[in-house]
């Protein structure tokens, strides 16, 4: 299976609800945490059952690759908003807000995506 195939089952699969065959799946392909859209996968997965520091600690690993790979902004993005969502679950408003802001800088091009970030920031 391709790691884009891979990636789609994967978050199809946490979309439903159907934890434990998506965190099967994350497990039987660990050669592919070397892949930005993956470790997004993998990440959100983890933060949908509560894990959230692994899911920051796959986050961090995320965003360093991201950096190395010159990946889009979109991936960043993801990356910084979900860390931002971890932070938030487990009460840390200031370190929440402090990537949702790494968010708003990294969007200045996205005029609709700011906006949205900006709202965020205000509630």
């Amino acid at each position: 299976m391709t790691v884009h195939a891979l990636t789609q089952k994967i978050n199809q699969l946490t979309e439903n609800k159907e934890f434990a065959l998506a965190l099967l799946l994350v497990k039987q392909h660990p050669h592919y945490q070397e892949n930005y859209m993956f470790n997004d996968a993998y990440a959100t997965l983890l933060y949908c059952t509560n894990q959230f520091t692994e899911a920051r600690k796959i986050i961090s690993f995320n965003i360093e690759l991201i950096f190395k790979q010159s990946a889009n902004t979109t991936a960043l993005l993801s990356s910084y908003y979900l860390k931002s969502l971890c932070y938030l679950a487990e009460n840390n408003t200031v370190k929440s807000q402090d990537y949702l802001n790494k968010c708003l800088r990294l969007s200045a091009n996205y005029p609709e995506l700011h906006k949205q970030f900006q709202q965020l920031l205000r509630l």
